[in-house]
């Protein structure tokens, strides 16, 4: 019964994010045409136009594309409907205006795609980072286990040093076998070294 829950809460939580998304459209396009009235009479028509671009911005950062891309669209259609002569439609008076209409809307597009690509760029960091402190534990115990084994094959070899140059030292008294040949291979080692450090 749970597996079959979980893809309709997956669901059920993108069409949530999704209202929450365009939500947040509506209330950042009414506080920007709220903030831009409030200014309306101490302003010029481009700094009201800042205020749309600053709402983009946001949108961008926060939201998704197609919900940044909408705001920016809307920011454009509210100047140009509250703001711009003729106010309360959707003509332009004059072409200098709509150029500047344009030119906002080209830029609250780039604002998007870049912010979009920030976004994108943040996230796969936040992923890399949490991928990295996954692993990390896991190399700690690969890298001991890979201490012990170098010293597994180390160590036996250095105790075996340490009795030939031991034994070296103290030559056997006339006793062959073993010792006798272990003492001469380290009179020789002895000697070569000799030979080359004089």
């Amino acid at each position: 019964m749970t597996n079959t829950s979980l893809p309709h809460e997956n669901r059920s939580a993108r069409r949530s994010a999704r209202v929450s998304g365009w939500l947040s459209v509506l209330a950042l396009l009414a506080a920007a045409t709220l903030c831009a009235m409030a200014l309306d009479q101490h302003v010029t028509l481009m700094s009201q136009a800042m205020i749309y671009v600053l709402a983009v911005v946001i949108a961008s950062y926060k939201l998704g594309r197609l919900e940044s891309v909408v705001c920016a669209v809307g920011s454009v259609s509210a100047l140009n409907f509250f703001f711009v002569p003729p106010r309360w439609t959707l003509a332009v008076e004059n072409r200098e205006l709509f150029v500047a209409l344009a030119a906002m809307l080209g830029v609250s597009l780039v604002i998007s795609h870049l912010a979009a690509g920030v976004r994108r760029e943040s996230q796969a960091a936040r992923q890399s980072e949490q991928r990295a402190r996954q692993l990390a534990p896991f190399g700690r115990r690969v890298r001991l286990r890979q201490q012990r084994a170098i010293r597994k094959v180390v160590q036996p070899n250095l105790q075996l040093e340490g009795q030939v140059v031991e034994r070296s030292q103290h030559p056997p008294t006339g006793r062959l076998g073993d010792d006798s040949v272990l003492h001469r291979v380290a009179l020789s080692v002895r000697r070569l070294i000799g030979d080359t450090d004089g």
